[in-house]
Protein backbone atom coordinates (compact mmCIF):
# COMPACT_ATOMS: atom_id res chain seq x y z
CA UNK A 1 0.00 0.00 0.00
CA UNK A 2 1.24 3.47 -0.75
CA UNK A 3 1.79 6.21 1.79
CA UNK A 4 -1.00 7.72 3.80
CA UNK A 5 -2.88 10.72 2.41
CA UNK A 6 -0.37 13.52 3.24
CA UNK A 7 -2.96 16.16 4.16
CA UNK A 8 -4.73 13.75 6.49
CA UNK A 9 -1.42 12.63 7.96
CA UNK A 10 -0.51 16.23 8.83
CA UNK A 11 -3.92 16.93 10.39
CA UNK A 12 -3.73 13.71 12.42
CA UNK A 13 -0.22 14.42 13.68
CA UNK A 14 -1.20 18.00 14.55
CA UNK A 15 -4.20 16.72 16.53
CA UNK A 16 -2.11 14.13 18.41
CA UNK A 17 0.41 16.84 19.35
CA UNK A 18 -2.20 19.48 20.20
CA UNK A 19 -2.87 18.50 23.80
CA UNK A 20 -6.60 18.59 23.04
CA UNK A 21 -6.94 14.79 23.34
CA UNK A 22 -6.37 12.79 26.51
CA UNK A 23 -4.70 9.50 25.59
CA UNK A 24 -6.68 6.37 26.30
CA UNK A 25 -6.28 2.71 25.44
CA UNK A 26 -8.35 -0.35 24.72
CA UNK A 27 -11.06 1.47 22.76
CA UNK A 28 -11.37 4.27 20.22
CA UNK A 29 -12.94 6.44 22.92
CA UNK A 30 -13.68 5.99 26.60
CA UNK A 31 -15.22 8.15 29.26
CA UNK A 32 -13.73 8.04 32.75
CA UNK A 33 -14.81 10.30 35.58
CA UNK A 34 -16.59 12.65 33.19
CA UNK A 35 -13.68 13.07 30.75
CA UNK A 36 -13.17 11.46 27.37
CA UNK A 37 -9.95 9.73 26.42
CA UNK A 38 -9.04 8.58 22.93
CA UNK A 39 -6.90 5.95 21.26
CA UNK A 40 -4.87 7.43 18.40
CA UNK A 41 -7.40 5.89 16.00
CA UNK A 42 -10.25 7.50 17.92
CA UNK A 43 -8.54 10.85 17.38
CA UNK A 44 -8.57 10.11 13.63
CA UNK A 45 -12.29 9.36 13.78
CA UNK A 46 -12.95 12.55 15.72
CA UNK A 47 -11.10 14.82 13.28
CA UNK A 48 -11.91 13.14 9.97
CA UNK A 49 -15.58 12.40 10.60
CA UNK A 50 -16.94 15.71 11.90
CA UNK A 51 -20.25 15.30 13.66
CA UNK A 52 -19.65 11.57 14.13
CA UNK A 53 -22.18 9.87 16.38
CA UNK A 54 -20.51 8.20 19.34
CA UNK A 55 -22.67 5.68 21.22
CA UNK A 56 -21.97 3.99 24.53
CA UNK A 57 -20.88 0.39 23.97
CA UNK A 58 -20.52 -0.76 27.58
CA UNK A 59 -17.17 -1.90 28.94
CA UNK A 60 -15.57 -1.54 25.50
CA UNK A 61 -16.01 2.24 25.67
CA UNK A 62 -17.75 4.19 22.93
CA UNK A 63 -18.41 3.09 19.39
CA UNK A 64 -18.91 5.34 16.43
CA UNK A 65 -21.54 4.70 13.81
CA UNK A 66 -20.76 5.12 10.14
CA UNK A 67 -23.17 6.15 7.41
CA UNK A 68 -23.96 2.50 6.65
CA UNK A 69 -24.95 1.75 10.24
CA UNK A 70 -21.72 -0.05 11.18
CA UNK A 71 -20.50 0.30 14.76
CA UNK A 72 -16.77 0.41 15.48
CA UNK A 73 -15.09 0.30 18.90
CA UNK A 74 -11.49 -0.86 18.41
CA UNK A 75 -10.47 -0.06 14.85
CA UNK A 76 -11.76 2.44 12.33
CA UNK A 77 -14.12 1.32 9.58
CA UNK A 78 -13.03 0.38 6.08
CA UNK A 79 -14.39 3.60 4.56
CA UNK A 80 -12.21 5.84 6.71
CA UNK A 81 -9.21 3.54 6.29
CA UNK A 82 -9.57 3.78 2.50
CA UNK A 83 -9.86 7.58 2.69
CA UNK A 84 -6.73 7.76 4.86
CA UNK A 85 -4.96 5.10 2.73
CA UNK A 86 -4.33 3.17 5.96
CA UNK A 87 -4.02 -0.63 5.82
CA UNK A 88 -5.57 -2.96 8.39
CA UNK A 89 -2.05 -4.04 9.32
CA UNK A 90 -0.99 -0.47 10.11
CA UNK A 91 -4.25 0.18 11.99
CA UNK A 92 -3.68 -2.91 14.14
CA UNK A 93 -0.03 -1.94 14.73
CA UNK A 94 -1.07 1.58 15.71
CA UNK A 95 -3.65 0.23 18.17
CA UNK A 96 -0.95 -1.97 19.73
CA UNK A 97 1.60 0.86 19.96
CA UNK A 98 -1.08 3.15 21.40
CA UNK A 99 -2.10 0.63 24.07
CA UNK A 100 1.49 -0.04 25.13
CA UNK A 101 2.70 3.57 25.37
CA UNK A 102 1.96 6.13 28.08
CA UNK A 103 1.74 9.04 25.63
CA UNK A 104 1.05 9.61 21.93
CA UNK A 105 4.81 10.07 21.28
CA UNK A 106 5.45 6.49 20.06
CA UNK A 107 2.32 6.65 17.89
CA UNK A 108 3.52 9.92 16.37
CA UNK A 109 6.91 8.35 15.56
CA UNK A 110 5.18 5.34 13.97
CA UNK A 111 3.02 7.57 11.78
CA UNK A 112 5.98 9.75 10.77
CA UNK A 113 8.30 6.85 10.01
CA UNK A 114 5.98 4.27 8.45
CA UNK A 115 3.02 6.08 6.97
Amino acid sequence: MSKMNPEMKKRWLDALRSGKYTKGKGALRQRVEGSSSFCCLGVAVDIFLPGVRWVYAGSSGYAYCDEDGGRFTGLVGDGLMREMNLSHEHAENLAWVNDHSPTFDDVIRYIEDRL
